[in-house]
């Protein structure tokens, strides 16, 4: 098994607040709209991150360790493009203006971390919570995911519902920023 000193968490902890820091305050410093190739610079800037604390942690802890951290990034990183699809879906249905969309996105994924961390949290003090018996309570497991399934299937059904009601949602999008834009004054206030 791999010993990771509390150095190396607390370094690898604090690049990862860094960066996401360093995102949020240049997407709110001066919103605007990402164009193409901003988007495509700043996916290959963190997929550079990824791949390079990869060879480090590689060449630290070995190659195997090495290898199974760069087949877990290919999975995730292969799960995370329907991603792509839920982000579409968000910012078309509420609107997001497209020069907000970055801090948006950037909020989302800092909730998204910190719930992560407070559910792997409740998984582990169940988890520790039950072994003076040696058993984990398999309940705390299937109940957790059939709430994750009403959740998702109630969101999905909520979706496709509204998609039949307003077949033309980006149309609907449009419409919500061009009268908020006509609704200002000529100097932009």
């Amino acid at each position: 098994m791999l010993e990771v000193t509390t150095t190396a968490w607390v370094v690898t902890v604090g690049l990862v607040v860094a960066l996401l820091a360093a995102d949020l305050v240049l997407s709110t410093r001066r919103p605007h709209a990402v164009s193409f190739r901003a988007a495509v610079a700043q996916s290959v800037f963190y997929i550079g991150v990824a791949i390079a604390f990869g060879v480090v942690f590689g060449t630290i802890a070995g190659w195997d360790y090495g290898s199974q951290y760069f087949a877990g990034w290919v999975v995730e990183k292969s799960l995370s493009i329907d991603n792509l699809f839920v982000f579409a879906i968000i910012m078309t249905t509420f609107a997001v203006p497209a020069e907000h969309q970055h801090k948006v996105l950037s909020f989302g994924i800092i909730v998204a971390l910190i719930l992560r961390v407070i559910f792997i949290g409740i998984k582990l003090a169940l988890h520790f919570g039950h072994l003076q018996d040696g058993a984990v309570p398999e309940i705390a497991t299937s109940t957790s995911l059939i709430v994750i399934v009403i959740v998702l299937t109630i969101t999905t059904i909520a979706s496709l519902l509204t998609v039949r009601r307003e077949p033309d949602a980006r149309a609907h999008a449009g419409s919500l920023r061009s009268s908020s834009s006509r609704n200002r004054d000529p100097a932009g206030r």
